[in-house]
């Protein structure tokens, strides 16, 4: 193996979060884990597992695993203030979507609570901190006034008061926060930002939704190969910085062993994620030892960049805390998982040129004067670049 693909060392507790995570998802059977929990230094452990959005994870598999008094105390009580927090999310979304159904509004939860109890079976046994709604964009003004007018609020605006502006967010997204600061819910009109691979197209993703049972009521949810090239092509898009997101998509191939795997790999050819999902199955495959179908092993196989790209990504994982990552490094890597000169060429335009929430914060302009945010946003971009290109 060369020095570049070359597997860092990892520390003992990093090398027991992974093993819980392998045990959990049932890909490997961990007999010695009591030993291995012998001599961690369990303040790092919870630390770097709730960096990595796993402690659910780790503490699930421990208590099968160890004996009950061998679990840390810190650790047991992480685990139960996730569940609570858990069941206060899972709370809010089933208010906000009756109140957005009341306005006409029908909305698909992404991540966070949904994704807990499809693919964990149990909404304490993953970690989140917020609600992700999919709406369509014709309903973003309803579903801004609904979460305004019952306790939520942004912290910025819009160039433009005009509803047409909120379209105009690159990113296809809008924070709102609760008046306490306890909830946060992002309003998404679109799965990624259209510059990015994996961008699925809405008509077809709302045509192909489910719907399972939650908190007493039916709500509506990605089909099991949408939420599969999403997961892979979000992952992508924040570089693969958690384990937990790695967790997700292995507990999604294992939850759904029905998947109509030839529905989810043309999804993600059409809509230009074929690297990316790529990547995650390979992670998925490399780490946790999760079974793919043959055919699905056979069409990794046809990007010979995908093993290297999913060794340089586990590499990254630990040891932690990493140091902030540059934008340049970031947009690097993103192109990496990119195929296709005008699908990279589209990603750097809409991440170097066009403006967003940073500008507009920054600089208030009247609408007539919104094309000057572009050459804004150009100028700070270059200045960040030459900046960490000195360091």
């Amino acid at each position: 193996m060369s020095s570049r693909n070359a597997k860092p060392p990892v520390s003992a507790e990093a090398s027991l979060i992974i093993s819980c995570c392998r045990d959990f998802l049932r890909t490997r059977s961990l007999h010695n884990l009591p030993d291995a929990a012998s001599g961690i230094n369990w303040d790092t452990a919870i630390h770097l597992a709730d960096i990595h959005s796993v402690t659910p994870i780790l503490f699930s598999s421990l208590k099968q695993r160890a004996e009950k008094e061998k679990i840390p105390d810190p650790l047991h009580a992480c685990f139960q203030a996730n569940a609570r927090k858990n069941l206060t999310l899972a709370s809010e979304l089933l208010k906000i979507l009756a109140l957005l159904q009341a306005e006409g509004v029908t909305a698909i939860p992404l991540k966070g609570p949904m994704l807990a109890v499809q693919v964990y079976g149990n909404l304490c046994l993953r970690a989140f901190s917020d609600l992700d709604l999919l709406i369509r964009p014709v309903d973003v003004p309803r579903a801004r006034d609904v979460l305004l007018s019952n306790g939520y609020s942004t912290n910025w605006a819009l160039p433009s008061s005009a509803d047409s502006a909120w379209l105009k967010i690159k990113e296809q997204q809008l924070s709102f926060v609760q008046a306490n600061e306890s909830v946060l819910v992002d309003l998404h009109w679109g799965l990624l930002p259209d510059y990015c691979g994996g961008a699925l197209d809405l008509e077809s993703v709302w045509s192909r939704k489910q719907a399972i049972p939650f908190g007493g009521q039916v709500v509506p949810t990605l089909s099991p190969e949408d939420l599969l090239v999403y997961l892979c092509a979000h992952g992508g898009k924040h570089l693969w910085a958690r384990l937990g997101w790695i967790c997700d998509i292995a507990a999604l191939i294992e939850a759904r062993r029905d998947m109509n795997w030839t529905v989810a790999l043309a999804t993600a050819k059409r809509h230009e994620a074929r690297r990316v999902v790529r990547v995650g199955l390979q992670l998925v495959s490399q780490m946790f030892g999760t079974q793919l179908p043959d055919e699905v092993v056979r069409w990794m196989r046809g990007d010979a960049g995908t093993a290297s790209l999913a060794r340089d990504i586990e590499n990254r994982l630990f040891p932690d805390p990493r140091p902030h990552q540059s934008s340049w490094e970031a947009c690097r890597l993103n192109l990496r998982m990119m195929q296709g000169l005008a699908n990279k060429i589209r990603y750097f335009a809409g991440i170097v040129i066009t403006p967003g929430e940073a500008e507009w914060r920054i600089l208030r302009l009247p609408s007539w004067l919104y094309p000057l945010y572009y050459p804004f946003r150009m100028a700070r971009m270059v200045a960040r670049f030459a900046w960490f290109g000195r360091r």
